[in-house]
């Protein structure tokens, strides 16, 4: 399972806006997403793996990332190297990977950090089994699918509000055939 966060970047390509400077983040080594309970019992810790850089006219994208033991640290350009990665040879988890001032090759910015879910499938059934509990009683959602085999429908489920009828919708060209409902 993986997590991305895609934080583009006002100073690249057709987000380049004039005077904007290379944004610097600080990605922690790991998100726990859930509480430290289900983070311990089911793996419901994010761990950073690496990023997508791209280059500033925006136009060439490149792979930054990490051995799974995190003593190494990987760079994909397959433009370089004929097409395969190479191994940063004074690269390390802590300066190229983590922290606000890593070490990025000249002329790229990140475009994208990836996280990997520790506990896999089990952990997101778990996240997504409390998520949903949660939403549900603090919001009065109903969700169609108690588990993540298929896409859920969400609705309301509270007594002040009642379904809008699809001929009061004047605003939609077919009401009747969307999607969505909207509630008064």
């Amino acid at each position: 399972m993986v997590l991305t966060i895609e934080v583009g970047d006002e100073s690249v390509g057709l987000n380049r806006h004039l005077g904007a400077e290379r944004q610097y983040w600080d990605f922690p080594a790991t998100i726990t997403p859930d509480s430290q309970i289900n983070a311990t019992k089911f793996g419901a810790i994010y761990d950073l793996i690496g990023y997508v850089l791209v280059n500033v006219p925006g136009i060439h994208f490149i792979a930054r990332y990490s051995s799974d033991d995190k003593k190494k640290v990987y760079t994909y350009d397959s433009m370089k190297y004929g097409g395969h990665p190479y191994e940063e040879q004074n690269g390390s988890f802590k300066t190229h990977i983590t922290g606000h001032n890593i070490v990025l090759l000249e002329g790229f910015v990140i475009w994208q950090a990836f996280y990997c879910l520790q506990g896999g499938l089990a952990a997101q059934r778990k996240f997504y089994e409390t998520q949903t509990k949660q939403y549900a009683s603090r919001y009065q959602l109903h969700f169609s699918e108690t588990i993540l085999d298929n896409l859920p429908t969400v609705s309301y489920r509270h007594e002040a509000l009642h379904e809008m009828p699809a001929k009061d919708r004047a605003w939609m060209n077919s009401p009747e055939k969307a999607e969505t409902t909207e509630y008064i």
